[in-house]
């Protein structure tokens, strides 16, 4: 049978299969375009059904050659609704007649914005662009449904866009900002429903205010830059009715900020079908105390009854890092490179440590939760000589905190340094977890923390707890 003549969905599906296997695969966007002009060549027949699957031509790098990027326009144009995606990121196009390309890519937004439904540009600094950003700032985008801009941190302006798509993209439903300074027109694309932003000392401010004019959104994704000169939290404007409602967000994640600055957003902001949060910070240091969200976020959680049971826990463990995390929560704070202002390491170890009790204890004493099945992963293989670093001797400690705080587990799965673990369960906490039926022991699939196994305390555990062992490890 003629590639021709197969079903459109067969012969959709090998080329989609390519697309995965072959293209995607390829992380640079040169080795990507000969890979897609490579299946053009194998025969005429392959050819001929190429050209008419139009995932092939509608993804468009306008940073390759002209020539290329006409080639894969004038294919995609075949098809009655083209629906571009378009990529550029202007460093990538090289210094060589530079004007000229930056010319060339202004017409191409200004001409083609009609039929793009995704745009991805990033401009890093001492590589912007004149006519790209009056294309970014003054052409209309109707079809457009997603768009990310991802802008040099070290942009003080925002590379001058003062505005996108003067205004009017009437389907944008996604949009993923990185950026410095505040956008703070986004709330007119009342289509609005995805939202990735990157807050900085700049524009954190303007952050409640920006998303009281974005009601519809759903999902939320914050992440803090990497630079940020300490600064006070600022104040609420009085106008603002606090906290901020969206009405139907269920997701919001937030990343690479402290505690302060999460518990700010956390508490101006209310959530009422919230199914997902993910927050990952850095501990703060405030009044000679430690503060972290995992406290206030939990709460926060549905308490629908006719939502699945929350059964299964994970607790991360590693010297400078505490991950908890169950069923729409995750919570991850990290400690690295902290330095008490105004007390000494050891007084301050012992704040840590008292923080790293109660928050992995947490979902016991805030939600009550007992799950059946319990996941703990341990990175601790030695003994710290920083005090504000977990070693053994805490994990010690911890183990016998987290035992006594979800007494009613049934199964018990281990990773990383799981030797210490087993070790511990067969000498100090014979009766610890009277429930236990299931010892399961797994691989790291990252590898990415050391992993041991001790099998002499497993063979004990499975003889004289009548336990079923479940190893990865053989």
């Amino acid at each position: 049978m003629s590639l021709l003549t197969m079903a459109p969905e067969i012969r959709e599906m090998i080329f989609e299969a390519f697309v995965v296997d072959a293209i995607e695969s390829c992380t640079r966007t040169a080795d990507r375009l000969k890979m897609t002009l490579k299946i053009t060549h194998i025969c005429r027949t392959i050819r001929t059904a190429a050209f008419d699957y139009h995932r092939f031509w509608s993804l468009i790098h306008l940073h390759w050659h002209a020539d290329a990027v006409q080639f894969f326009l004038e294919r995609a144009r075949v098809q009655t609704n083209p629906d571009l995606h378009v990529f550029l990121d202007l460093q990538a196009g090289g210094t060589s007649n530079k004007r000229k390309k930056h010319q060339r890519w202004g017409k191409f937004l200004e001409k083609e914005m009609k039929i793009i439904q995704f745009l991805g540009i990033k401009i890093t600094l001492n590589h912007g662009s004149p006519v790209i950003v009056a294309a970014l700032r003054d052409t209309p985008a109707p079809r457009l449904t997603g768009f990310e801009l991802d802008l040099d941190e070290r942009q003080t302006h925002n590379a001058n866009i003062t505005r996108l798509f003067n205004n009017d993209a009437p389907s944008l439903n996604s949009i993923r900002i990185h950026a410095r300074a505040p956008f703070d027109q986004l709330p007119n694309f009342a289509s609005l429903e995805e939202l990735g932003y990157r807050l900085t000392e700049e524009n954190f401010a303007g952050l409640l205010e920006m998303l009281e004019g974005s009601p519809r959104l759903k999902y939320i994704s914050l992440k803090g830059a990497s630079r940020w000169t300490p600064s006070p939290l600022p104040g609420v404007n009085p106008a603002l009715q606090t906290p901020v409602v969206l009405p139907d967000c269920s997701s919001l994640f937030i990343r690479g900020m402290d505690a302060r600055r999460t518990w700010h957003i956390l508490r101006n902001i209310s959530f009422p079908v919230m199914t997902r949060l993910d927050v990952y910070e850095r501990i703060f240091e405030h009044d000679n105390n430690l503060m972290g969200t995992i406290f206030d976020t939990l709460p926060k959680l549905p308490q629908n009854p006719e939502l699945p049971p929350k059964d299964y826990l994970f607790l991360g463990i590693r010297p400078n890092l505490i991950c908890i995390e169950l069923k729409g929560y995750r919570y991850q704070c990290n400690w690295t490179n902290l330095h008490f202002q105004n007390l000494t390491d050891g007084a301050g170890a012992h704040l840590l440590f008292s923080f790293v009790i109660d928050a992995i204890t947490a979902p016991a004493n805030v939600l009550h939760l007992q799950p059946p099945k319990l996941h703990i992963e341990n990175n601790i293989t030695l003994e710290e000589d920083n005090p504000l670093s977990l070693d053994l001797h805490d994990l010690t400690v911890l183990l016998v905190r987290i035992f006594d705080a979800y007494p009613l587990v049934e199964e018990l799965c281990l990773s990383g340094n799981t030797a210490f673990i087993t070790q511990q369960l067969r000498h100090t906490h014979t009766q610890s977890l009277p429930l236990l039926a299931t010892l399961k022991l797994e691989k790291n699939l990252r590898h990415n923390i050391p992993q041991t196994y001790d099998a002499e305390s497993v063979n004990a555990l499975e003889r004289t707890r009548n336990l079923e062992i479940v190893n990865s490890f053989l």
